[in-house]
């Protein structure tokens, strides 16, 4: 009788053993990322997105500096528009330049 319950007990510590080492090497718990929280690709897309319109309001401040210049004044002005809308949109305080264009706008409006 000794024996079969010593072999009941080690059979006993192996499984506890066993169960101990199955639950250490299993991965970890991570928390989950909280709903209001982008995740990295949409952050990145979010980034991307804002640097595609930071260079869309360059080429529109270039672009209306160029229609002045060639005394295109109505296509110039629409272009100064377009830029300032950007600019609210991207809460970006107008440039120099881009107030000294919508000066030109205002003092050429009949």
């Amino acid at each position: 009788m000794t024996t079969s319950v010593g072999k009941l007990l080690s059979t006993a510590l192996g499984l506890i053993a066993l169960g101990v080492l199955v639950v250490s090497c299993a991965p970890a718990n991570r928390p989950s990322r909280p709903n209001g929280e982008p995740s990295p690709t949409e952050s990145n897309a979010r980034k991307e997105e804002r640097l595609e319109k930071e260079r869309q309001l360059q080429a529109l401040s270039a672009d209306a500096e160029d229609l002045f210049n060639r005394g295109e004044n109505d296509l110039a002005c629409d272009r100064v528009r377009q830029a300032q809308e950007l600019q609210t949109e991207l809460g970006i305080a107008p440039s120099d330049q881009g107030l000294e264009q919508a000066q030109a706008c205002i003092s050429d409006a009949p």
